[in-house]
């Protein structure tokens, strides 16, 4: 008859000695590939920093350009055709600029709110002091009535805008007669569109 081996009791200093190995295992293992641990946590705070920076950057650009939409003052509107370029092609008396080409701009009010708003011309090239002959340029929204810039970045219209409207500007720009050819007469300009308090 075989004698059957008695099971070796379960001592508490061997579960604590198994727990210590184990323990220390993990710790070992740990520094070995803590280098690599280090450089995978580096990887992801880039990422999620890039990640931040990138919708911050989204929610905080300030007006409108093409077909882009921005958010100026904490509301949202589009704007597209809103380039503007004058150079001696468009020097004319008063009577050709207010038959000359159209330039169709169309912005709209995406917001759930109507929105008291208004209109800038902003110029982008040739803009100094000495060169910039603002006072030189007209328009006309009508084709009857002519108007004249009074300031570098000119508001040329404010109005109301009903929420989800969309609204075509017909504008015609020309350059005066009169206007010193021996300057640098190669204007670029944008339209923006900004949002008011009140009008």
């Amino acid at each position: 008859m075989t004698k059957r081996k008695k099971k070796k009791k379960l001592k508490a200093s061997d579960i604590k000695n198994n727990s210590s190995r184990e323990i220390g295992g993990v710790i070992n293992n740990i520094k070995r590939h803590e280098k690599r641990y280090t450089i995978i946590l580096v990887i992801l705070f880039m990422l999620l920093f890039f990640t931040i920076a990138y919708f911050t950057f989204r929610v905080n650009e300030t007006y409108v350009l093409n077909n882009e939409i921005y958010t100026p003052y904490k509301t949202k509107f589009t704007i597209s055709n809103n380039k503007i370029t004058l150079n001696e092609k468009n020097i004319m008396n008063d009577n050709d600029g207010i038959n000359s080409k159209i330039n169709t701009i169309t912005y709209k009010n995406n917001t759930s709110e109507d929105k008291n708003y208004r209109i800038k011309f902003i110029c982008e090239k040739n803009c100094s002091k000495d060169n910039f002959q603002y006072k030189k340029i007209k328009y006309s929204f009508d084709g009857i009535k002519t108007y004249t810039l009074t300031n570098i970045n000119e508001i040329l219209k404010i109005g109301i805008i009903k929420s989800g409207e969309s609204v075509d500007l017909h504008l015609r720009m020309w350059l005066s007669e009169d206007i010193d050819k021996n300057k640098n007469i190669n204007y670029k300009a944008k339209l923006i569109i900004e949002e008011m308090e009140d009008i």
